[in-house]
């Protein structure tokens, strides 16, 4: 019914020697040295997790992330870098995207999407557009044109203000009263013997000729007082005459060139609403591109050849890439590894200059961060290092959930912030995320974080041994010879090859499996005649 049982005293009986070690047999392999064999990929043994890895890159759900979790050694971070990369190839480039000034909300920048590789295009052609106007539209003040125009506008509030004055001072000279001008502005004075008369004179005049003298001057200021009460109002419209005169000639300029931009971007909606912006608000502020011939030129280049963009006042007007694609190569979506996924890294930031005392900001300060890189691609970060740096995983979770980019510093997170900041416009975000780590932080995460599931809906599991078998040992020996080729090293013998077998044995902590642990297998791998000294 079963085994005896041993004797009082009696030793059982032991494993044989060949037992404790089964070493590998190298007049077994086929081979004589790795340059008889044929190159292997380091992927054996890894199929499952091939497989999760390719549907995590390959499907259109944006929840499908995933976490690669294994060993280190196991080969993780090269078989995820290929299978990206090679999924990366088949996908279409992502468009790019800028920031531009908001006119009516400074504070709140705009968000554009241009065609991929286009952004250049566009932040070329205004800094063209502002050096172009900045040349134009003060050649256009001092044309002929343009003074003859303010001569005329001039001549006639000129005209328009005197006349009443006039008017009321042939009135008042009729009735024996002149209209005097002082520096103080005007005073009325009674006429006696053709001239105004003064002060002594006056007051050695009888008392009633005296009043009747004061009731025809305090009826006549009345009357002046509603001359004068006109003033204000044609300053008023002076003023507004010269504006639109100026807004006019400027506009001939603007609008010609601002058209031509138009032009290159027709296709693009967001783009034309913001040139028409640009166009008004350069027509109101024309006096910006005058500013730089008052100032004179003080650089060692002419006029004509300055590149007035660089100018602080011309900021609005500029294009802040976050994010362009060349079309260099068809069909290529951007794999990002972030090495240091901190919260600005991630997300971005918002840098701040030193004004006056104070910290400014503006959209021209908007820094990309490794989400708008990796978007419409794929984004590859250490968990453990993810999960290190303070709110990254919880900005990167809001990202994630919301399918847009909202840059947010630690400062504002911690309610710290004190200085004037920007709330850019989020910019959607398809991207798909490979988070790679070991088994424990996976088991945290999902144990610790209820949303880790839905946004990590697949797990890729590196497997650390493979059995052994005559197939998988041949299989070990061709990955070994393809180690040696990479690594530029010597063809080695079926006995050298035997002792690393041995060796992944060894690490397996299991004679019937072998390590998939191959950067430990490499480690022992020389550059030179140690293989000879085993094969010895």
């Amino acid at each position: 019914m079963g085994q005896a049982t041993p004797k009082q005293g009696q030793i059982t009986a032991g494993l044989p020697s060949d037992s404790l070690r089964r070493e590998c047999d190298p007049t077994k392999l086929g081979f004589q040295n790795t340059s008889e064999l044929k190159s292997a990929a380091h992927l054996i043994g890894q199929d499952r997790a091939i497989d999760a890895i390719t549907l995590s890159a390959s499907i259109i759900d944006r929840r499908f992330n995933i976490y690669v979790l294994g060993s280190e050694g196991t080969g993780r971070h090269e078989i995820v870098d290929d299978l990206i990369t090679k999924q990366a190839s088949n996908r279409p480039t992502p468009s790019d995207w800028v920031y531009v000034n908001n006119f009516n909300a400074p504070h709140k920048p705009n968000a554009i999407k241009l065609l991929p590789g286009s952004s250049v295009a566009f932040r070329a052609a205004m800094q063209n557009l502002v050096d172009d106007l900045a040349n134009e539209i003060p050649a256009l003040f001092e044309s002929d044109e343009y003074q003859t125009q303010r001569r005329a506008i001039e001549e006639e509030f000129g005209q328009r203000h005197e006349e009443p004055i006039a008017e009321f001072a042939d009135r008042a000279h009729a009735e024996n009263v002149a209209l005097l001008r002082t520096p103080m502005g005007f005073m009325l004075a009674a006429i006696v013997d053709g001239k105004p008369i003064k002060p002594e004179v006056y007051e050695a005049l009888p008392a009633e000729v005296r009043a009747e003298i004061d009731a025809k001057i305090e009826r006549l200021q009345v009357h002046l007082a509603e001359v004068l009460k006109q003033g204000p109002q044609l300053e008023k419209e002076h003023r507004q005459r010269v504006e639109d005169l100026h807004a006019g000639l400027a506009e001939r300029a603007v609008s010609l060139r601002v058209h031509e931009v138009a032009e290159q971007f027709s296709d693009n909606a967001e783009v034309s609403n913001y040139l028409n912006c640009v166009r008004q608000d350069m027509i109101s502020n024309a006096e910006l591109f005058l500013r730089p011939q008052r100032e004179g030129n003080e650089g060692p280049f002419p006029e004509a050849i300055r590149k007035h963009h660089r100018d602080p006042q011309f900021n609005r007007y500029a294009v802040n890439i976050m994010v362009s694609h060349e079309q260099e190569k068809e069909g290529a979506a951007p794999v990002v590894w972030e090495e240091l996924p901190s919260l600005n890294h991630l997300t971005g930031r918002i840098e701040h200059v030193a004004e006056m005392g104070t910290l400014a900001t503006n959209f021209t300060l908007i820094k990309p961060g490794a989400l708008h890189r990796a978007n419409g691609g794929y984004l590859i970060i250490d968990a453990r290092r993810l999960l290190s740096e303070p709110f990254a995983w919880d900005a990167l979770k809001q990202c994630l959930q919301s399918q847009s980019i909202t840059i947010t510093s630690v400062s504002d997170r911690l309610n710290l912030a004190s200085t004037i900041s920007l709330e850019p416009d989020p910019i959607p975000l398809d991207v798909r995320v490979v988070l790679i780590g070991n088994r424990r932080l996976h088991f945290l995460l999902q144990l610790l974080d209820p949303e880790f599931g839905e946004l990590f809906k697949l797990q890729a599991d590196f497997e650390d041994t493979l059995s052994r078998t005559a197939k998988n040992t041949r299989l070990m020996a061709r990955v070994i010879a393809s180690l040696a080729e990479k690594e530029n090293l010597r063809p080695m013998s079926a006995a050298s090859v035997a002792a690393l077998l041995d060796h992944a044995v060894r690490l397996a902590d299991d004679t019937k499996k072998f390590s998939l642990h191959l950067g430990a297998i490499k480690d022992v791998c020389p550059s030179s005649g140690i293989l000879g000294q085993m094969a010895a």
